[in-house]
């Protein structure tokens, strides 16, 4: 078979549309991610202010201290999770010629169409790279957090089954 400039343009171009949609779609998962968290981050502030609403003064030691566990370990949930939320320095696939020093925005410029779809895909295959790094150390954050919040729910039940005791 015999490969001419328009097939291989085509195979070229279809290698930066793969490598653009991989970056697009850690993108979009870390959107998720991070909305997942911020949402972590409400229900924990609510158990938070929900558990410091039943301390009552004639209550026992012992639910104080189980009171405070709750609120510490929904504290830290609260911590962990906004970490996850943070914007991190994500890598863009886009060349910003603004940016590129003026040999290299010549040379850039002067390359074939080969060439600098070559370079795009690469470039863009880095982005996307750097981006499920991202994506991957959010997810650890967020499943840490959420297991903190769930720790808490439950030392949160045995609060009230220790207070329903007494």
């Amino acid at each position: 078979m015999i490969k001419t400039a328009q097939s291989n343009d085509d195979g070229l171009s279809g290698l930066l549309s793969a490598a653009l949609a991989a970056y697009a779609t850690y993108q979009e998962a870390i959107t998720r991610v991070e909305s997942k968290a911020g949402a972590l981050v409400a229900a924990a502030l609510a158990l938070v202010l929900f558990m410091l609403t039943q301390l009552k003064g004639e209550q026992g030691h012992l639910l104080y201290w189980l009171t405070l566990g709750v609120v510490c370990v929904t504290l830290i949930t609260i911590v962990i999770a906004s970490f996850c939320i943070l914007p991190g320095n994500y890598a863009s696939p886009v060349v910003d010629m603004a940016e590129l020093p003026d040999d290299e925005r010549e040379l850039f410029l002067h390359l074939s169409s080969d060439a600098i779809l070559i370079q795009l895909a690469s470039d863009a295959q880095g982005a996307s790279s750097k981006t499920k790094h991202a994506l991957h150390r959010k997810i650890r954050l967020f499943k840490c957090a959420a297991a903190m919040f769930f720790m808490g729910i439950l030392l949160g039940i045995a609060t009230f089954v220790v207070g329903s005791l007494q």
